[in-house]
């Protein structure tokens, strides 16, 4: 069994007379999968359109050990060509076991839940209004950020125009 496509890319590798789970393995970003005709080794592949980057194919024993990854810059299909000998079924080899995971005995726990007081990271700033006192000369007006002086100036050079008028 295998999840691609949206999925993680886990792989878990089954005997199918025992109906036991024989190895686990991973293939991040894989599109498809194929086993081997002798059952021992299967191919995962990441190919294009699915996937346009880290394009190529890894080869797993069935054991979940990866054997072989080779890279592409495209890649469209991967498909293990079957010889023409016709394989017996074999049981796994005896050393192949599933690996147990290693599960986390204690429960997460935010740093800020460990019982300890909450402390701001910034201590809060007081701000006081202070009276100013308004300005009494006229500003003249004009766009958002234009220099005082040449506004004035600008003013100056109208108010010639409108007396020659």
């Amino acid at each position: 069994m295998a999840g691609f496509g949206n999925l993680s890319g886990d792989i878990d590798i089954w005997d199918f007379k025992t109906k036991t789970k024989i190895a686990m393995c991973k293939s991040s970003c894989s599109v498809t999968c194929d086993f081997a005709p002798d059952g021992r080794y299967f191919v995962t592949a990441t190919t294009v359109p699915r996937m346009r980057v880290d394009c190529g194919f890894s080869i797993y024993s069935y054991s979940g050990k990866r054997v072989a990854r080779i890279d592409y810059d495209v890649l469209y299909h991967v498909h293990i060509k079957a010889p023409k000998a016709i394989f017996k079924e074999r049981d796994p080899s005896p050393h192949v076991c599933i690996m147990p995971q290693q599960q986390s005995s204690a429960i997460y726990k935010p740093p800020g839940s460990k019982g300890t007081a909450h402390r701001p990271l910034h201590e809060p700033q007081v701000v006081v209004a202070v009276a100013v006192a308004p300005k009494s000369k006229a500003i003249p007006k004009g766009p958002p950020g234009a220099d005082a002086t040449l506004l004035s100036a600008a003013a100056k050079i109208g108010q010639r125009k409108n007396k020659h008028k």
